[in-house]
């Protein structure tokens, strides 16, 4: 490869880089904002609905929950016979 291409590639990546670095902030600004709309929207929907709204709900404790082996047990509804 030559040394124009080395340099190309060089440039490249650091021109790369510098853009992400000056824009991560604003990345991720975007990202909390967007999770508080979320949650401005549940929170407005629960209202008009007549549920509860909850900000923060209580941390799940995860050490009660039945162990989950990949599938979901539901009741098995008693058979009909018409």
């Amino acid at each position: 490869m030559g040394a124009s291409m080395e340099w190309a590639l060089k440039h490249n990546f650091d021109r790369h880089e510098s853009w992400n670095r000056t824009h991560a902030y604003a990345f991720e600004q975007e990202m909390n904002n967007r999770y508080n709309d979320d949650q401005a929207r549940r929170m407005h929907a629960d209202w008009h609905a007549g549920r509860p709204m909850v900000v923060d709900p209580p941390p799940v404790d995860y050490a009660s929950l039945p162990p989950y082996y990949g599938r979901v047990s539901y009741q098995t509804p008693a058979l009909h016979h018409s």
